[in-house]
């Protein structure tokens, strides 16, 4: 039996237009994207099968979200993989991805610019619905609540994925990730993840369970279901 194909939809965002107070540049973005890309071509995923992208538009990020949509209709029972890293926060009953120009220029209707530049998960899961293999998601970016709106979120995640669909949030409802490390190259969590799926022999549940434990202080969550095992390094 042929290996099962792996796709991947790798976005990182880290020069923001407006570097304001609430979407600040963040430097570990760009080297956590180089790193996630390199991994993965070591760990079987062909650069074919690879959408990626860095410092993206709300446009251009869903360009590359359309991409990885035909990947999955051309190969509909592949394991695919999920990686965002940049700014991100919930609204209502969303998580969002925040592109680099997700802050108007003007003030008027700001908040509602916002979250109209910005991703909302949905967009991402609806497609992965398409899918009849295993969805990995991986999403380093906070979660704090923004426009003091009720925030929803883990309620979001469980109750509206595809079968077969896993998101790993590098920190639960309402928090913040904790950003880069000492170095400024790498995300803690990011980092921690990057070093578990490398291991050989490392099930998908074993990783987020050593990651956990590296990374406990920003509490990390797991959410979805899957019947399914899935090994990067076996």
């Amino acid at each position: 039996m042929a290996p099962t194909k792996r796709i991947a939809l790798v976005l990182a965002n880290s020069e923001y237009k407006n570097n304001s107070i609430d979407f600040p540049i963040i430097e570990c973005p760009k080297y956590d994207y180089e790193s996630i890309l390199k991994s993965l071509n070591i760990l079987g995923f062909e650069s074919s099968n690879i959408i990626g992208g860095l410092n993206l538009t709300s446009g251009k990020m869903r360009e590359k979200i359309e991409a990885f949509n035909k990947l999955i209709i051309e190969n509909p029972n592949c394991t695919s993989f999920v990686y965002y890293t940049g700014h991100g926060f919930e609204y209502k009953n969303g998580n969002y991805l925040a592109p680099i120009d997700v802050e108007p220029r003007k003030k008027k209707h700001r908040e509602q610019k916002i979250i109209d530049n910005s991703i909302e998960l949905s967009e991402i899961t609806n497609i992965l619905g398409n899918n009849g293999g295993l969805n990995l998601i991986l999403l380093d970016a906070c979660r704090i609540k923004k426009f003091n709106a009720l925030s929803l979120g883990k309620y979001f995640v469980i109750n509206n994925l595809p079968k077969e669909t896993l998101v790993y949030f590098a920190t639960s409802s309402g928090s913040e990730a904790w950003g880069c490390n000492e170095s400024l190259k790498s995300s803690k969590f990011t980092s921690a993840f990057l070093k578990q799926m490398q291991i050989k022999g490392q099930e998908f549940g074993d990783i987020v369970k050593a990651t956990n434990e590296e990374v406990k202080e920003q509490n990390p969550e797991l959410r979805g279901n899957t019947t399914k095992s899935f090994y990067f390094n076996q």
